[in-house]
């Protein structure tokens, strides 16, 4: 049951999402100040924002962006959460396939 229930979840394809306009996608070369001030935008613009990132050193930015949008939000009265879901996407490539650990965060007003 558990298994086929992600099977399931990593049927859809990239291309065939819909594209959500409060999505913020972070690799390893993402500013987590820089990300900080795009979280605290979108939540301003849609009441959530939704950040997606795949490798370890993408999820370290994503953590430390939504770290340091909701030390700025509290300091103006506004309580940020965090909720976080993980995946793990396979990559197919010269060596073979690797996988790779994915990271969900959707942060929303309290």
């Amino acid at each position: 049951m558990y298994k086929s229930t992600i099977e399931a979840l990593s049927v859809q394809k990239e291309s065939e999402r819909e594209p959500d306009p409060a999505e913020l996608r972070v690799s390893s070369s993402t500013n987590p100040n820089k990300l900080s001030f795009s979280i605290i935008e979108k939540l301003r613009k849609y009441g959530y924002a939704q950040i997606r990132a795949i490798g370890a050193p993408a999820i370290k930015n994503a953590m430390f962006g939504y770290t340091v949008a909701r030390s700025k939000l509290v300091a103006n009265g506004v309580d940020a959460i965090c909720y976080t879901s993980f995946f793990s996407v396979i990559i197919e490539s010269e060596d073979g396939e690797k996988t790779l650990p994915g990271l969900l965060v959707t942060v929303e007003n309290r």
